[in-house]
């Protein structure tokens, strides 16, 4: 499934859109940068950011996307002028809390139930939480908050999909029940500024 950016995230995302034009659509370009809580491999097809992983290992993360998708051409790009790194950048931006307007275009692979919470965790803002209760009750379904759990545990794009930002109810610390674990969630929610203000349903 796309789900589209806005136009900033649109228009940060063209050049690479236009790099992939040469390949097939299953075709991905990839680089790793190294960040506060590990590495933050970013990966991208035409159509938009396919992952995020965080990891201690580079070369498990790309092992886990070949293993995962259906993506069969991996190609690792990087430098100045390579047409990733203004994602690689804003990225490496978000581990450190930097604030951006900018919405990636983003091409998932979930169910429609799962790219819905997707959806709704992408809107919350940088220093704001929601429970997996607020989640669902924003989504229209206050009784699958388990789901929604689910949801984001399934959730290959980190960062660009912040689901750091979502927390257990009662969990003052927030750094429980995160893909990436507790010691990313919870450098992740002090570089925003977390828990000074929270979104409610």
């Amino acid at each position: 499934m796309i789900i589209y950016g806005n136009e900033q995230g649109e228009l940060m995302y063209a050049p690479v859109a236009a790099y992939l034009e040469k390949y097939s659509d299953s075709t991905v370009v990839w680089d790793a940068v190294s960040t506060r809580i590990g590495w933050a491999v970013v990966f991208c097809g035409k159509e938009g950011v396919v992952a995020v992983r965080l990891a201690r290992d580079v070369s498990i993360a790309v092992a886990e996307i070949l293993k995962e998708s259906n993506r069969i051409g991996l190609i690792r790009v990087g430098g100045e002028d390579s047409p990733i790194t203004p994602v690689m950048e804003l990225v490496a931006g978000m581990v450190e809390g930097i604030d951006s307007d900018v919405l990636l275009p983003l091409d998932v692979q979930g169910t429609e139930f799962q790219c819905d919470v997707w959806e709704v965790v992408r809107g919350i803002p940088k220093g704001a939480t929601m429970t997996y209760g607020d989640v669902a009750k924003e989504m229209g379904s206050p009784d699958a908050a388990r789901a929604v759990g689910s949801a984001c545990a399934a959730n290959s794009i980190a960062l660009v999909i912040p689901c750091h930002r979502v927390i257990p109810s009662g969990d003052s610390a927030g750094v429980s029940g995160y893909r990436w674990g507790w010691e990313a969630k919870r450098h992740l929610l002090d570089a925003e500024g977390a828990f000074s203000s929270k979104v409610t349903a």
